[in-house]
């Protein structure tokens, strides 16, 4: 039910805003998605590109692939998701908008790792991070550094990891994010950047940490 009305809401907005009717079914299939009903975001994602009629370009198209990938990937479904990238990758040639490229980077990331190849998606990764850092989007941006770091660590590439992680968090910070989970990032990126034995970084990583520290304890003192 709390599901209904967000669709039901999001939708009036964008109909006030007069948003293309195809907009307002994507966000539909992408709010399904998050609450994992997947087959039903398949079915309402299908009506996306007849809701445009003529004026479905290549932006259109392109974020229909990736969504329709997106999917594969979240049932581990790797043939489906490799061959929607692959019909996707001819429209988004001609696509610029940076929140598309990173929501394809973001569906490359995660076929490479369904191929286990998690260095690979290191490099999608930071794509996507690279993309919202274009669009604006400083939060995602952050995410998209954690899920590279992530990738990088699995990889064993662990200085890299320690990197990400790192820009992960003084963002985070940056942003007023939750502290605890800066704290989360600050600790993956002293392991790596320790078992990557490089005490440069692990002394970049304790100055931050130190910032983060003495924020919380000012937030304690002023709840």
């Amino acid at each position: 039910a709390p599901v209904r009305a967000l669709l039901g809401e999001a939708a009036q907005e964008l109909k006030t805003i007069h948003a293309p009717y195809g907009d307002v079914v994507l966000l539909e299939a992408k709010l399904l998605r998050a609450v994992q009903h997947w087959d039903e975001a398949s079915e309402v994602v299908e009506r996306m590109i007849p809701a445009q009629g003529d004026k479905a370009g290549d932006a259109y198209r392109a974020q229909y692939r990736v969504f329709r990938a997106q999917l594969a990937c979240d049932t581990n479904d790797l043939k489906a998701a490799q061959s929607e990238m692959k019909k996707a990758s001819s429209y988004l040639k001609g696509v610029t908008d940076p929140a598309i490229r990173a929501e394809a980077a973001n569906a490359g990331g995660r076929i490479r790792l369904l191929e286990k190849e998690p260095a690979m998606a290191g490099v999608e990764f930071d794509r996507e991070s690279g993309f919202f850092q274009q669009a604006g989007n400083y939060a995602d941006m952050a995410d998209a550094l954690h899920r590279a770091g992530d990738a990088y660590r699995d990889s064993g590439n662990l200085l890299i990891a320690a990197d990400r992680y790192y820009r992960a968090a003084r963002s985070f910070h940056a942003q007023k994010g939750d502290l605890m989970e800066v704290l989360g990032l600050i600790e993956n990126a002293l392991s790596a950047a320790d078992q990557a034995e490089d005490e440069a970084m692990v002394q970049r990583i304790v100055v931050l940490f130190d910032e983060v520290k003495n924020a919380v304890e000012v937030e304690k003192e002023n709840p």
